[in-house]
C-alpha cells in the first residue's frame, strides 16, 4: 500500500511536533505558559464565574475529562493533536497535491503550534472552530453558519472574536460587491470608526485601548524587548483606527525585530515577512473580483483571505507583544494551509469539476 507523501509529511510533522511540545515545556521560561498555568490551577477550582474567560477554559477541559479522569500532562498531546487535525483537514481541502515548499513552510509553522497548543489553552477550541468555518464557507448559508460558530467561541473564550466576525463579513461584503482590496479594506476602515465609537459607549473606552489593558492586566514589563504600545492617544474613532492599521502593520512588517539582534527576534521577523509576502500574493490571485455567482471554491479561498485579515487587524488592536501575535496566529494555519496548496494547484478538468460539485 502507498502512502501519499501529503500524509506521511503530516504523520512526521505530528510525531517531532509532539515531542517538541514537551520538550518546549522543560525548557523555555514560565512566560511561555502563563494562560497554560492559569487554567490549570482553575481545572481543580470547583468556583465557576462566566465574566472570567479563564474559568470558562478550565470548565471546558473539565468537561472533557480533566481534573478527574486524565493527567494534565496529557494536555500538551491532545492540544497538538486537534492543531494537526485542523491544519491537514485544511490541506485536504485545497486538494493541491504533494507541494514540497509548502509542506516544508507548513512544517515550520507547526513549530511554535507545538509550543502554544501544547498545553492548556484557548488556542485548542479557536484552531477547530477556524477549521470548521473553513470547511463551511462554501456559500452565504455556509458564511452564516461560520459566523455563529466564531461567535459561540467570542462567547466563551475570546469576547474580541465578535469584532473579528464583523470585519470579515464587511470584507465579505465588499467582494461579493466587485471591490478590489483597497476598497474592501476602507469599508473595513469605515466599520471600525462605527465599532470605536459604539465601544466608547458602551464598555467606556476605544478598541485599541485593548492593548493597554492587556498588558496592565497580564503584568508585562513595559520594557519588555517586544512591547509595543499605540502611538497616537486615543482620543476619537480617527485616533483609534490610526493606531489599529499601525499596530496591524507592525505586526505584519516587523522590521523593526531586526534591530533587536536576538536570534528569536530575527528568526520571527524573517518568518513573518516571508508569510506577510506569500499571503498578499495568494490573497491577489485567490480572492479578486468574479463576475457571477461564485462556486464554492471560490467562496471558501475568499472567506479564508478574509478571515486572514479580518483576523490580523484585531490583533493589531490588542496584542500587547510579537510573541502573543504569533501565538493567536497559529490558529489561521489550517486557513494558510488551505490557501497556500489551493493557489498553485492544477485546474481540474471538466469532468472532475462536474464530479467534484
Amino acid at each position: 500500500m502507498r502512502v501519499p507523501k501529503s500524509a506521511a509529511a503530516f504523520v512526521l510533522i505530528w510525531l517531532s511536533g509532539l515531542v517538541l511540545a514537551y520538550v518546549a515545556h522543560a525548557t523555555l521560561p514560565e512566560r511561555y505558559y502563563f494562560d497554560a498555568q492559569v487554567i490549570g490551577t482553575l481545572i481543580d477550582d470547583p468556583g465557576f464565574e462566566w465574566s472570567d474567560s479563564f474559568r470558562r477554559t478550565a470548565l471546558a477541559y473539565r468537561l472533557l475529562g480533566f481534573g478527574a479522569l486524565w493527567p494534565d500532562a496529557l494536555a500538551a498531546a491532545l492540544g497538538y493533536t486537534v492543531a494537526i487535525a485542523a491544519i491537514a483537514w485544511g490541506a485536504r481541502l485545497a486538494r493541491g497535491g504533494w507541494q514540497p515548499a509548502t509542506y516544508l513552510l507548513i512544517a515550520a509553522w507547526c513549530i511554535p503550534v507545538a509550543v502554544y497548543h501544547g498545553q492548556f489553552s484557548k488556542e485548542m477550541y479557536a484552531i477547530a472552530a477556524v477549521a470548521a468555518m473553513l470547511w463551511l464557507s462554501t456559500s452565504a448559508r455556509g458564511v452564516v453558519v461560520a459566523a455563529l460558530i466564531a461567535l459561540a467561541y467570542a462567547a466563551v473564550f475570546r469576547s474580541y472574536w465578535a469584532v473579528i466576525v464583523a470585519l470579515w463579513l464587511v470584507l465579505l461584503a465588499g467582494w461579493r460587491a466587485g471591490l478590489g482590496w483597497p476598497l474592501r479594506l476602507a469599508l473595513v476602515g469605515a466599520a471600525i470608526l462605527a465599532l470605536s465609537a459604539a465601544s466608547e459607549a458602551i464598555v467606556g473606552f476605544r478598541l485599541s485601548d485593548g492593548r493597554t489593558l492587556v498588558i496592565e492586566d497580564r503584568d508585562l514589563e513595559p520594557d519588555s524587548a517586544t512591547v509595543f504600545f499605540n502611538p497616537l492617544e486615543n482620543t476619537s474613532s480617527a485616533t483609534d483606527l490610526a493606531n489599529a492599521f499601525a499596530g496591524w502593520l507592525t505586526l505584519v512588517l516587523p522590521f523593526y525585530l531586526f534591530t533587536l539582534g536576538a536570534v528569536q527576534h530575527v528568526a520571527f521577523a524573517a518568518f513573518q515577512l516571508l508569510n506577510t509576502a506569500l499571503f498578499v500574493c495568494v490573497a491577489r490571485r485567490t480572492a479578486a473580483p468574479c463576475g457571477g455567482a461564485p462556486d464554492a471554491h471560490r467562496w471558501r479561498q475568499s472567506a479564508a483571505a478574509s478571515w486572514c485579515v479580518a483576523f490580523t487587524i484585531v490583533q493589531g488592536m490588542f496584542e500587547p507583544d510579537f510573541g502573543s501575535f504569533i501565538k493567536h496566529q497559529t490558529n489561521l494555519v489550517p486557513m494558510l494551509a488551505y490557501l497556500y496548496l489551493s493557489a498553485w494547484r492544477a485546474p481540474l478538468a471538466p469532468a472532475a469539476t462536474a464530479v467534484a460539485r
